[in-house]
């Protein structure tokens, strides 16, 4: 019997020992399983350039990247967002920002996108365009490093401009006006031309402009100036006389008489001239090729005369004044004269 009971007691430490085992093993299962569950396995795709499978035990987008050192600019953009919780087997996208440089409105600065094309750089820098401007390069050009855009503004506006048309000076000669006398018989108006103008600035300076449409509005109208062609001397009575042209002749004075005609009274044309008139003071003989006949004729110092007779010795500018008596014929001999054709 007490062979019995000394085994019994034998029993019961080892039981224990190997409950005890038994149950640590489970609480060391249960914690390295607990452990386990806690890691995450993460991949962060830097860019599309470089993809990295990290393991961690944080519980954000953003303690992961701070845990492995990952830097970024405000601009950068992350997928899931930095504060959104982590999950095992996420990818966090990081689409790094790409340097553009803007030139527009008289301003010259870098800005940092992920935008992908130049369109939605001006609207993500809220940067408008209008109908006319010019871009380089286009709106659908893709976002690249070192990338330039350029906006040029373009404005037009319409202007009027008025020219004076001149007139011109139409002159008319007139016979019944004494030469060197003008007469404004119209006085001149200038006309007016209007243009219409399209001018085109390209950010604030004028590169261009055109004519769209030009209306002359009032014609010009033309002056009218009458100029005197009529010559006149005035005679030694103080009597101003019109006359068509001046000769400097030689004069010499003729009666009816045979020393001037060789003829006598009651020969045949005594007394007579050429053209069958009567000899009388104001006849004078000319050459008709100088004078024609019937010419009116004023005779410095001798008067009045009409060209109604002609003589051999007549030639050029020779004219023979008739005398009524010898006496006067001598007494003015040969002279020098201005003889004027009249009018």
């Amino acid at each position: 019997m007490e062979s019995s009971g000394e085994g019994a007691h034998q029993r019961k430490p080892l039981f224990a020992l190997v409950l005890t085992l038994i149950v640590s093993g489970l609480v060391l299962l249960g914690i390295a399983f607990a452990l386990n569950s806690m890691y995450k396995t993460v991949v962060i795709n830097d860019d599309g350039r470089q993809r990295v499978e990290v393991v961690t035990m944080l519980s954000t987008v953003e303690d992961v990247l701070n845990q492995y050192e990952v830097e970024l600019r405000p601009e950068d953009k992350v997928v899931p967002a930095l504060d959104e919780p982590i999950a095992d087997g996420d990818e966090i996208s990081i689409k790094r920002a790409t340097a553009v440089r803007i030139i527009a409105d008289g301003k010259d600065k870098t800005v940092f996108t992920t935008q992908d094309t130049v369109l939605d750089v001006l609207q993500e820098q809220k940067i408008s365009l209008g109908q006319r401007d010019k871009i380089n390069p286009g709106v659908g050009q893709k976002v690249r490093p070192g990338l330039n855009i350029t906006i040029t503004r373009v404005t037009q506006e319409e202007i009027l401009e008025r020219e004076t048309l001149p007139y011109e000076v139409v002159v008319k000669k007139n016979d019944n006006l004494e030469l060197g006398v003008e007469r404004v018989v119209q006085q001149g108006q200038e006309g007016q031309l209007e243009r219409k103008i399209v001018v085109v600035y390209e950010d604030g300076r004028e590169v261009s402009r055109q004519v769209v449409k030009e209306e002359v509005v009032s014609q010009p109208v033309n002056a009218i100036v009458e100029k005197g062609t009529a010559k006149y001397f005035t005679t030694s009575r103080g009597e101003r006389v019109k006359y068509r042209k001046a000769l400097n002749m030689i004069a010499t004075a003729y009666t009816a008489g045979y020393e001037s005609t060789g003829k006598r009274p009651g020969d045949k044309n005594y007394g007579r001239t050429a053209t069958g008139a009567k000899v009388k003071r104001g006849i004078v003989a000319v050459d008709p090729r100088v004078i024609p006949l019937g010419t009116k004729l004023y005779v410095q110092g001798y008067g009045y005369a009409v060209a109604a007779d002609v003589g051999g010795a007549i030639k050029g500018n020779r004219i023979d004044l008739y005398m009524d008596s010898t006496k006067e014929a001598y007494a003015w001999g040969r002279r020098r004269v201005k003889v004027y054709i009249l009018r």
